[in-house]
């Protein structure tokens, strides 16, 4: 396919997938923000150079990152997302801290054994359930006199839990969950939900601390999602999957994924990008970027599924009509 056929293909009518997982705390704005910014008209060189090798990919990435958080932070008024749009474009397990003189986020990526979070980690969550307020949890925030204190508090959390994350110590992973918990809590004043606190209290009274030693909300919070840290055992995972999906809860655990992702099927002339979900293992600490705290905060994240993909079949292209050239769709696997 030549270079004016694809360019044809990347239609700017595009749409977008919904998430299942909106305003749940997975990130779903920051994934279709990732998704936008990778097929836009601002980056389609970058595009042709990459698809045709002449761009690493690794390059690729780190456009995408910084312009989709220039977007989300131009839209919300706000120097937020860091620590969403980072470990969605990167994948896997990734420390993002804020650089107040790049105006962008410095990133590694853990090393977090795959079988280690598997094993020991899972998320719950309502389908139909409350959604969070991110802008209550913003204003709270950004209004705290001691918010400077709070992004370095939460950064010490983010350091202790990637080096437990490291050791596989499933047990100080829980109870760093319940530390952010208060951290979170006492800085936006509407992080816990009363409903869902409730109801992890109840299992965890039945469960024991030893088999369930923390759990906490995935992003704002305040919703009905719950990120949990368990023993791993056979008998507790059954138990804990039965307990919420018997009141209509979906119930997995924690398999990281890969980052960005855009190919280019030849044989089949069919562009595919998808992005992960991400869940926050300490989050919050990104908000130091904004003037309003200007403090260099550590958070942690992981690249989660279901992944959302957009794909184009060219077929559209060389009959030049691309009006309905894109489709979406939500990958479970």
């Amino acid at each position: 396919m030549n270079k004016s056929s694809l360019e044809t293909a990347m239609s700017s009518s595009l749409a977008i997938p919904s998430s299942p997982l909106r305003g749940l705390g997975f990130s779903s704005s920051s994934v279709e923000s990732v998704l936008r910014t990778a097929v836009s008209v601002g980056v389609r060189p970058l595009l042709l150079e990459l698809l045709a090798g002449r761009l690493p990919p690794e390059h690729f990435r780190s456009v995408i990152a910084r312009t989709a958080l220039d977007d989300e932070r131009r839209a919300a008024g706000a120097a937020i997302a860091g620590n969403d749009v980072y470990p969605i474009v990167h994948g896997g397990v990734v420390s993002a801290s804020v650089d107040l003189a790049f105006g962008g986020m410095r990133t590694r990526v853990v090393d977090a054994d795959s079988d280690f979070l598997s094993r020991h980690f899972f998320l719950a969550w309502n389908p139909n359930g409350k959604m969070h307020s991110v802008s209550a949890a913003l204003s709270n925030c950004f209004s705290d006199p001691v918010a400077g204190c709070r992004v370095r508090s939460l950064s010490a959390l983010a350091g202790e839990m990637t080096r437990n994350l490291e050791k596989q110590d499933w047990r100080a992973c829980g109870q760093g969950f319940l530390d952010y918990n208060r951290e979170f809590q006492a800085w936006s004043k509407s992080y816990l939900s009363p409903s869902v606190a409730s109801r992890m209290s109840s299992l965890v009274s039945r469960a024991g601390k030893d088999r369930l030693p923390g759990w906490k909300h995935p992003g704002a919070g305040d919703a009905e999602s719950v990120l949990l840290v368990c023993d791993g055992r056979s008998e507790t995972i059954s138990f804990l999957r039965s307990e919420f999906q018997s009141c209509g809860w979906e119930f997995q655990p924690v398999r990281g994924q890969g980052g960005l992702q855009v190919s280019l099927d030849t044989p089949g002339q069919k562009l595919t990008v998808s992005a992960p979900h991400r869940v926050d293992f300490i989050g919050a600490a990104d908000l130091g970027a904004d003037a309003r705290i200007a403090v260099e905060g550590t958070c942690l994240a992981c690249a989660v599924g279901p992944r959302l993909q957009i794909d184009c079949p060219f077929v559209h292209a060389l009959q030049g009509d691309m009006r309905n050239g894109w489709n979406a769709t939500v990958d479970r696997a």
